[in-house]
């Protein structure tokens, strides 16, 4: 709860430390992902992600997009590429 009230705005902050719970779910090594349990720098980065993921992930679809056009369909993997900063 002391977390919210730390940040310019709690709802970013929320937001971004959910967003790496959820990408440490889904990583190979989930250890990669582990800003969730910096005290010191989580915050800022949290905050930060909460306001840019989208536009940084949109981003990383566009490219993966351009990556598959060079295949026929059905040679596409299925592929979800998410940004997340690693260990």
């Amino acid at each position: 709860m002391t977390e919210r009230l730390l940040v310019p705005n709690p709802d970013a902050f929320i937001q971004g430390l959910d967003y790496l719970y959820h990408v440490r779910s889904l990583a190979l090594t989930p250890d990669l992902v582990d800003l969730v349990y910096d005290p010191v720098n989580r915050r800022p980065v949290c905050a930060w992600i909460g306001h840019h993921i989208s536009s940084v992930n949109n981003y990383l679809r566009t490219c993966l997009q351009a990556c598959h056009n060079c295949f026929h369909p059905w040679d596409q993997p299925s592929v979800q590429v998410l940004a997340a900063p690693l260990a």
